[in-house]
């Protein structure tokens, strides 16, 4: 069987996907806020914050498996 990953790797992996997600969705929402999609163009503002809020739900899942590990005891290897 194959050797489980720890919460910290896990944790320290979902804060680093989550942080790049919020970054890009923003992205994407400031670029359509001002226009650089052409006139009436509110899908890739609309797609942007969908990512963007996918960053901050990853963000707090990345958060709470750290937390997680911190809280273990004993040997963590």
């Amino acid at each position: 069987m194959a050797e489980q990953p720890k919460p910290l790797s896990t944790g320290k992996l979902c804060l680093m996907i989550g942080a790049m997600d919020l970054v890009i969705g923003l992205g994407f929402v400031a670029a359509g806020l001002n226009g650089m999609f052409g006139p009436d163009t509110m899908l890739p503002t609309v797609g942007g914050g969908a990512v963007a809020l996918t960053g901050v739900g990853m963000l707090a899942y990345g958060g709470y498996k750290l937390s997680q590990a911190d809280n273990r005891h004993g040997d963590l290897s």
